[in-house]
C-alpha cells in the first residue's frame, strides 16, 4: 500500500481522538485499524493518557512489543475483570500441573508395561503388589 492511500485510512488512535490521520501521527502505525475494539477496551483499561505516556517511554524498536503487550492484556482483563492478567497465568500454570501429572501417570504405566523397576512403581504409586 502506497504513503498516499496509507494516510486515507484513519488509524484506530486518530480516529478515537476525533482527529485527521496524517504524517504526524506518531503511534497509529502500531495500533491499526483492524484492532480497534482492542484499542478501544486498552484506552478504558489504561486511560489514552498513560497509554501514549507508555507509548513514548518505550524505545522506538521496542514499540511494537509495546503496543502488542498492551493490547493483550487489555484483552485478558475483559476477559476475566477480576484477575486479568494474572487470572491467565495461574490458569495456564495449573493446566501445567496437571499435564505434568498426566505424563507421570503415563510414564508409571509405560515402565509397569515393559516391566522395568516393579520396586520403584510400586513405591511411587502406592500400589502394594502382593506375590502369591
Amino acid at each position: 500500500m502506497s504513503e498516499e492511500t496509507h494516510r486515507n485510512f484513519a488509524c484506530v488512535l486518530c480516529r478515537y481522538q476525533h482527529k485527521r490521520h496524517d504524517g504526524s501521527c506518531q503511534f497509529g502505525q502500531y495500533f491499526p485499524s483492524n484492532r480497534s475494539i482492542e484499542f478501544e477496551t486498552a484506552c478504558k483499561l489504561f486511560g489514552l493518557a498513560n497509554l501514549l505516556r507508555l507509548m513514548r517511554c518505550a524505545e522506538p524498536s521496542e514499540r511494537q512489543v509495546m503496543a502488542d503487550s498492551i493490547l493483550r492484556e487489555a484483552n485478558m482483563w475483559s476477559n476475566d475483570p477480576t484477575h486479568g492478567a494474572l487470572g491467565h497465568v495461574l490458569t495456564l500454570n495449573h493446566h501445567i500441573q496437571s499435564l505434568e501429572r498426566q505424563l507421570q501417570l503415563v510414564n508409571t504405566m509405560l515402565a509397569v508395561c515393559s516391566g522395568q523397576a516393579p520396586s520403584q512403581i510400586a513405591s511411587t504409586t502406592g500400589v502394594v503388589r502382593v506375590l502369591f
